[in-house]
């Protein structure tokens, strides 16, 4: 998309600019309530300070912010690690350039609250097992096993997400987003390390991390590590239509859909920041349901037209921080993607630009009401 010198953006919209109230910088208050759009949870503030003793901000904390503003932060990143409690798991190791100092706020935080366990730190779930049923209404059950997915624990003071660490990744060259990958997999193989060993945590909570491993079998030439970082948030196409919030939540109905979406507006944290001394809170988290799904429009995931005609973007697609905070999960991608897919075949075979398809040709395409070698002569 960038490489085809298509317009995108990066960051977060301000509440004004397309009428969004989740819009831009802001902090989950337990008494925000908004008439016809939902109420938010709250992230209470930390009580622990943001400040060296010298008084300087500790690092990847940001000072004050304006609540509402546009700002050019995404959602942290993090590796979605899978973890083994099996005979043969990899013990994780420090990594190299270890710094306990590095989980300070955590450990003085722990240290304020023994009583919290490993699951109020990171999300533990049985994904991976390989053990699955379906349930009645035709939802895949995952149960326990001996592998095990982890996430980011978006209540936690702290968790997987490194908060700040993603700054310079969607920007910089080669070199500099291997650095970026590089400091992430440090924080999150150190913090795993630290729960497992560290005298700030509680007894309970270091036996229960060090039940956990890397997984033998799994990406045995790069340190049983997964190979990606997980990127939730990078650019977003200015493209023929941009879908706002309000698209995810009133105006459902489109008709040139190509996809449905219907996860809650999810966004992690983007950033800490200090609110006084003594305080700090972690800023930027969407997490409000949706009570019906929503339609996902063609020109949604295509350029402007005097741009680029013959691209299709289905991942990085024209939408503001809000609604992508809805529209970024991997099966919304993968139906996106489908449709883009669909749409290039068709332009292929007629010689024409995939972004000159009809969007009713695509949905029959998809829909199977048309076969596509009939669509294609």
């Amino acid at each position: 998309m960038a490489g085809a010198g298509v317009p995108f953006r990066v960051g977060r919209e301000a509440r004004e600019e397309y009428g969004e109230p989740l819009a831009g910088v802001r902090f989950n208050d337990p008494d925000e309530v908004e008439p016809d759009w939902g109420a938010r949870t709250g992230d209470e503030p930390i009580d622990v300070s943001p400040y060296e003793p010298d008084g300087s901000l500790r690092p990847c904390f940001v000072g004050p912010v304006t609540p509402g503003a546009a700002d050019s932060t995404t959602m942290n990143y993090h590796f979605r690690l899978t973890l083994s409690t099996a005979p043969d798991r990899v013990p994780i190791g420090p990594p190299v350039g270890y710094d306990a100092g590095r989980f300070a706020i955590l450990a003085e935080y722990l240290g304020r609250h023994p009583e919290l366990g490993l699951d109020d730190i990171i999300d533990i779930y049985p994904n991976a097992s390989g053990r699955y049923t379906s349930a009645a209404d035709g939802r895949t059950l995952a149960h326990p096993g001996e592998k095990w997915e982890i996430n980011n624990r978006q209540s936690a003071v702290i968790s997987l997400g490194h908060f700040g660490g993603q700054a310079g990744y969607l920007d910089g060259g080669h070199e500099e987003r291997l650095r970026v990958v590089e400091d992430h997999r440090r924080h999150n193989q150190g913090l795993l390390h630290f729960l497992a060993t560290d005298p700030a945590v509680s007894s309970a909570v270091r036996a229960e991390m060090a039940r956990y491993g890397l997984p033998a079998d799994e990406y045995v030439d790069n340190r049983h590590w997964p190979y990606q970082l997980y990127v939730r948030e990078g650019r977003r196409m200015l493209g023929r239509y941009l879908m706002t919030q309000r698209d995810v939540q009133k105006d459902r109905a489109k008709p040139d859909a190509v996809a449905v979406g219907s996860h809650y507006l999810d966004s992690h944290h983007t950033q800490r920041v200090a609110v006084s001394r003594t305080q700090f809170r972690n800023e930027g988290r969407i997490w409000v349901a949706l009570d019906r799904p929503y339609h996902i429009p063609l020109r949604s995931i295509l350029p402007p037209e005097r741009v680029a005609e013959n691209l299709a973007v289905p991942v990085c697609l024209s939408a503001s921080h809000v609604a992508f905070s809805s529209i970024r999960l991997e099966p919304t991608w993968m139906a996106l993607g489908q449709a883009a897919g669909v749409a290039a075949a068709l332009g292929t075979r007629r010689g024409a630009p995939l972004g000159r398809v009809a969007a009713d040709d695509v949905q029959a395409g998809l829909a199977g009401t048309l076969h596509l070698d009939r669509l294609l002569r």
